[in-house]
């Protein structure tokens, strides 16, 4: 009988451990974070975070490169779906965005807007996302970004 329980209680543990290592941890969501791979095509890695805010999604996108250290969210916003059902993220980053996308090439604006793009509007189950800096157009140098973008949609 004490065999059959220790069996017992080693196949239940076994089970919850399994099931850990599967996937979702306790109380965390899980965010898609999209990067630059091969080409111009975006990548994307499954993450879990605490939960979702702007800041994680700036952290986990930091964390992949995507963007530089210390760009930070001065304001977030999400708007009630409009006439045709959308609805429009607005994200107030600090200066240092636009910076980092002027040292970049051409190619890698691109893949750095579209991942911010791509990533947020995943997160946030969006239609389409407003960027701007301190409170002002996003201008790159190459291109200024005032209207909605969509899903890769620069």
């Amino acid at each position: 009988m004490k065999v059959k329980i220790k069996i017992l209680a080693a196949s239940a543990a076994l089970a919850v451990l399994m099931c850990g290592c599967a996937g979702k941890k306790a109380d965390t969501a899980e965010l898609t974070v999209f990067y630059g791979g091969e080409g111009s095509a975006l990548q994307m890695e499954k993450t879990y975070v605490q939960s979702i805010t702007p800041d994680t999604v700036l952290q986990s996108l930091q964390r992949r490169s995507v963007i530089p250290e210390g760009i930070q969210c001065n304001s977030f916003g999400i708007s009630e779906p409009n006439e045709n059902g959308r609805v429009t993220i607005y994200l107030d980053l600090t200066d240092k965005i636009a910076r980092a996308m002027k040292r970049t090439g051409c190619q890698g604006e691109r893949t750095m807007i579209n991942a911010i793009v791509d990533t947020y509007l995943n997160a946030y189950d969006a239609d389409e996302i407003v960027i701007s800096v301190n409170g002002a157009e996003l201008d790159s140098g190459r291109c200024r970004y005032s209207n909605p973008i969509s899903m890769s949609g620069v």
